[in-house]
């Protein structure tokens, strides 16, 4: 038996990607972070989402591959 996957929580996001979201701070008045060199706080950021990077689509796809398994999408 083979297992593909990943034990971070945040996996899912990275693998698949995410659509746009508020981000607001938990422990803080403020989020801070740095744009082109300058210190930048903020009470509430509008991200514009996330790419796709499926890497545990492609480890899924290399291991089956090594076993000669294949996938068709249905």
């Amino acid at each position: 038996m083979v297992t593909v996957g990943s034990d971070v929580e945040y996996a899912p996001m990275v693998n698949d990607g995410t659509g746009p979201h508020i981000i607001r701070p938990r422990r803080a008045q403020a989020l801070r972070f740095v744009i082109g060199g300058r210190v930048v706080f903020a009470k509430v950021v509008h991200h514009p989402g996330t790419r796709a990077k499926p890497f545990l689509d492609q480890a899924l796809r290399e291991t089956a591959a090594a076993r000669g398994y294949s996938f068709r999408q249905g």
